[in-house]
């Protein structure tokens, strides 16, 4: 078994974050959906990563902007996604529909928390950007 290309990392991420955070933050992958209206939510996108993935171990980038209907808002779903990430590695692990499981065994953030607001809507928004190791397998 090999990773899974770029796509599945960002569903296995969004899936880990959306169980460790739960109902209290709104995870989405790529855009917000149509329509979307102002709420607690986080929006991950991919910055980029190691080209190949048929190997058993890779690290992307990805930058997470966390929304909020204030600040204070926005600075706390950006905390329950940076204590999320920097949980025990045995804790980290999404299961992706058709490939398994995938574990996080490290995410260390490199960039932010920036404040500030969305430059198309003028929501309140703290952007982050997080190093993410995926593996097909954890260490015992």
């Amino acid at each position: 078994m090999t990773l899974p290309a770029r796509s599945s990392t960002i569903q296995a991420l969004a899936a880990y974050l959306h169980a460790a955070v739960g109902a209290s933050v709104q995870v989405h992958a790529v855009e917000l959906p149509a329509g979307f209206a102002l709420r607690n939510a986080a929006l991950l996108l991919p910055d980029g990563g190691a080209a190949e993935t048929g190997i058993p171990m890779t690290e992307e980038r990805f930058t997470i902007h966390c929304y909020g209907a204030t600040f204070l808002a926005a600075i706390a779903n950006d905390l329950a996604v940076f204590g999320a990430l920097h949980r025990a590695a045995a804790a980290k692990s999404a299961a992706i529909s058709g490939v398994g499981t995938v574990y996080i065994p490290t995410a260390y953030r490199v960039m932010g928390p920036i404040v500030g607001r969305d430059p198309g809507t003028e929501w309140p928004r703290v952007t982050s950007a997080y190093m993410v190791t995926f593996s097909e397998w954890v260490a015992q």
